[in-house]
């Protein structure tokens, strides 16, 4: 036999298999935002009043990868996308707010009050991939308990979709969702139930020999203050396996009584090959009539390890 061809096959049998394998996937993450405004009386140049809310937040979850994760090539942070991978995620979060209001009355002093707010949220999430046609079904319910001033917010959302991979990097998906607010404050109560469609696709592409990319669009026609829908933009840059640099924008469709814009950058690195630490800085525009002009911005920070 020749001697090129035996040194071939020794090569390639003791070359370790570099594809990396899990089962599990947690996570920890703590945000903070905070929103200053100012509330004006209309004919009075000075503000009547200020007020300062802010936000802290810790939220802890895992995901089970029912019939394993592998991670052959590609960016680290898309394995489940790049896989197919069938999950199981959960998650609970519990943050606070703290509302600080200084009213500025002409010849009196400053009246401060401090209003607390407690929020808590659940949320589950299923995806089935079935490997060989590429076609996926997904289902989610999420609860959120927002307690304000002994008044009860109660948010529930049910969803149920299903989807296509076109190609090995595209998908397209359609959800039908479901959501309720229950607003109580122990002695009555009142209920606000919506229905609507979700169509979200994504796509995992190259630039150049080293870099790639990921480009993320949802749109919703639920309503929400009075909205048409919703939207989200998300575009990803990869420059290695590890890092991930991401922006977002999402907001409402339409006319709304309350039109938000939220904007997102974030970045994530994957210091050994089963963990990520990342970042994120983002603030909210809102455009509405008013002279309350608000202003939020926060930052976050996550850690996510597989096994």
């Amino acid at each position: 036999m020749n001697k090129r061809y035996i040194s071939l096959l020794l090569a390639v049998a003791i070359t370790p298999v570099h594809a990396e394998q899990y089962d599990f996937e947690a996570f920890a993450q703590y945000q903070e935002s905070t929103t200053s405004s100012r509330v004006q009386v209309f004919g009075q140049s000075a503000p009547a009043a200020s007020i300062e809310q802010t936000t802290d937040t810790i939220r802890l979850g895992g995901t089970w990868f029912f019939d394993g994760l592998t991670i052959a090539a590609g960016p680290r942070s898309q394995a489940a996308f790049l896989d197919r991978a069938s999950s199981i995620s959960l998650a609970y979060a519990d943050g606070s707010t703290d509302t600080d209001v200084e009213n500025f009355n002409v010849g009196s002093p400053i009246i401060v009050s401090d209003v607390q707010q407690d929020i808590r949220s659940f949320d589950a999430s299923t995806r089935y991939v079935w490997q060989n046609t590429g076609w996926f079904a997904t289902g989610q319910y999420s609860v959120q308990d927002l307690d304000v001033a002994g008044i009860d917010f109660d948010t529930t959302v049910i969803g149920a979709g299903f989807g296509k991979y076109i190609g090995e990097r595209t998908t397209l998906a359609l959800t039908a969702l479901r959501g309720e607010i229950e607003v109580s404050d122990g002695a009555s109560s009142n209920n606000d139930v919506d229905t609507g469609v979700a169509i979200g696709a994504k796509h995992l592409g190259d630039l150049g020999s080293t870099w790639d990319y990921a480009a993320e669009v949802s749109v919703s026609n639920q309503s929400l203050e009075g909205s048409s829908g919703s939207y989200g933009v998300t575009l990803s840059l990869f420059p290695n396996r590890d890092i991930t640099l991401r922006s977002q924008i999402s907001g409402q469709l339409g006319s709304s009584a309350l039109d938000a814009t939220r904007y997102s950058l974030s970045a994530g690195w994957f210091v050994i090959p089963a963990l990520e630490i990342s970042a994120e800085y983002n603030w909210v525009s809102v455009d509405e009539d008013s002279v309350n002009d608000p202003d939020t911005d926060g930052f976050g920070f996550r850690a996510r390890y597989r096994f």
